[in-house]
């Protein structure tokens, strides 16, 4: 691993700590309970042989070379550091809406399904992603006419299908159908988009992409993301 110095560090501390905290305020809402400060303590020991360890250069810092230890107190009360987290403001619908629509539909939205397994799920109780999803391996085991191990694999073709990848989709994004924005994805430039924001494109690009391989082809070309989200 590439040697990093002291200044390397505290500015990997910073973004890691930035990020957590935004993580916290954004999705683990707790009245009664507020961050004050972080105190985060890394360092080596001189005898490591651990290649992930971080390296200072010892050139620059000759007494790392008998082990080094870091203390650093965040507060997330600062002025300059609450500036930091408004970078990391996550804006848009909440993916997880999506579980509300996903978990609902027919076994035969399944790319992999047929009437036949419709029915055979159907006969034994099981009529949504959800019921499919949720289904103990004995359940399966009752489904008459269909091997287990078609059964399984769908299974687990609904369970992706209703995963949520922990993401907020921009309001610019809900009139698109989903395969409208898996066509259109690859034409645009990164360069249009500050770091966060392109990211968050690619984590809502890769989910609809497992929506694609799970889901019936007629099903991701007609449903818009406002469809997929709303409550």
């Amino acid at each position: 691993m590439p040697s990093v110095d002291l200044e390397d560090m505290v500015h990997m501390l910073h973004g890691e700590l930035t990020s957590a905290l935004a993580s916290t305020s954004t999705f683990y809402d707790a009245p009664m309970v507020e961050i004050s400060s972080i105190k985060v303590r890394m360092g080596q020991h001189p005898d490591s042989t651990n290649a992930q360890n971080l390296n200072l250069d010892t050139r620059r810092y000759p007494l790392a070379k008998d082990g080094w230890q870091l203390e650093v107190i965040y507060d997330a009360k600062s002025d300059k550091n609450r500036k930091s987290l408004e970078q990391f403001k996550q804006t848009g619908v909440p993916s997880i809406n999506a579980y509300n629509y996903l978990s609902q539909l027919a076994v035969r939205y399944l790319k992999l399904a047929n009437n036949k397994l419709q029915q055979a799920l159907t006969k034994s109780g099981i009529k949504t992603l959800a019921e499919l999803s949720e289904a103990k391996p004995q359940q399966l085991s009752q489904v008459t006419g269909i091997p287990i191990t078609i059964l399984r694999n769908l299974q687990a073709s609904a369970r992706l299908s209703i995963s949520d990848p922990n993401v907020f989709v921009p309001e610019e994004l809900l009139q698109q159908t989903l395969s409208q924005f898996l066509d259109n994805f690859p034409k645009l430039n990164d360069a249009d988009y500050d770091y966060y924001s392109w990211n968050n494109l690619e984590v809502i690009f890769e989910w609809v992409q497992q929506l694609e391989l799970c889901l019936s082809p007629s099903l991701i070309k007609v449903t818009t993301f406002k469809k997929l989200l709303e409550q």
